[in-house]
């Protein structure tokens, strides 16, 4: 999660979607508080946390925006419960410091895979 701070602007907001997931928006050392400890139980040795496979990718004529409709794709989260949530990031860029940075990112996620995502997690926990 760190390097990601190198590619944000320092005042980057990040939002995680739908709103019905009830997550405020945040800045992106707060998602990196917020997600980095989980992630600590994530993976298999050796190996990415998550893999992420970028099905479709769309940047806006002006290069000011960028979509991508993703999957992670092989990966495992806590008690070893296969993790292949589908997403899609949307990207503001701005300029800091001469570099095109993002600004902004929203981030949907499946809400319903997730929510029985971390039900499996809870389960495999009890066993």
């Amino acid at each position: 999660m760190e390097p990601l701070r190198s590619f944000t602007t320092k005042d980057c907001v990040f939002q995680l979607l739908p709103q019905s997931m009830k997550h405020a928006p945040m800045t992106i050392d707060q998602y990196i508080a917020l997600i980095q400890p989980g992630l600590a139980e994530w993976g298999k040795e050796g190996e990415p946390k998550i893999k992420i496979e970028i099905i479709d990718f769309i940047e806006s004529a002006a290069g000011d925006k960028a979509v991508a409709h993703s999957k992670a794709v092989d990966s495992f989260g806590p008690n070893g419960v296969p993790y292949n949530n589908e997403y899609v990031f949307m990207f503001t860029f701005a300029e800091e410091n001469g570099q095109k940075k993002i600004s902004h990112i929203n981030e949907f996620v499946d809400s319903g895979y997730f929510r029985d995502f971390m039900a499996a997690v809870a389960a495999a926990k009890e066993t």
